[in-house]
């Protein structure tokens, strides 16, 4: 064999004992992360109570209504399958706004969204029922006055989209689960 040869095979032959060495020295997929209890209480969470906190003037007047926030927000989870109910026992959704104004920065506003998913909940320790907030979503900017509308609406639709993603993901994983007892 020429010497060439026998030197490419013994590469070969190298380079896939290190492979297989590689290959079982690490896990082939990583383990799972286990799911946050609060976000494992948003399974099986598309049927909702919502409810609006008040707009802040400082943001109404920099042009986020309140009207098209509860529009935006119906839509699109209505989109996304959630259903809207008024049942007492249903998890409610609370989405307020929060505005900051500081006087030394003329022409900016700051905002804060505020998604809270409130439940009835038994608490072990106390053997009681009570009504908890068990997941809180949140987003937040700062902006010149003239793009402080623009930004809060995109920031709402980018928490509406992590409510919804969280919810399949919860759900997903709960269903997952169930089939492995």
């Amino acid at each position: 064999m020429k010497k060439w040869m026998a030197r490419a095979l013994l590469v070969a032959v190298g380079a896939a004992l290190s492979l297989s060495v590689a290959a079982l020295a690490a896990p082939i997929l990583p383990e799972k992360q286990p799911v946050a209890d609060e976000m494992k209480c948003l399974a099986n969470g598309k049927r909702l109570r919502v409810e609006f906190g008040e707009m802040p003037l400082a943001l109404a007047r920099v042009g986020v209504s309140a009207a098209n926030v509860q529009r935006n927000v119906r839509r699109k989870l209505g989109e996304a399958g959630f259903e809207f109910v008024d049942d007492p026992e249903t998890p409610k959704l609370l989405i307020s706004f929060r505005a900051l104004v500081d006087s030394t920065v003329k022409g900016t506003t700051g905002f804060a969204i505020f998604f809270e998913v409130r439940q009835r909940v038994r608490v072990l320790r106390l053997g009681d029922d009570m009504d908890l907030t068990t997941a809180t979503l949140l987003a937040y900017g700062i902006k010149k006055n003239r793009h402080v509308a623009k930004a809060a609406f995109d920031r709402l639709d980018y928490t509406i989209d992590q409510l919804v993603f969280f919810v399949e993901a919860a759900t997903r994983h709960r269903d997952a689960l169930k089939k492995r007892l």
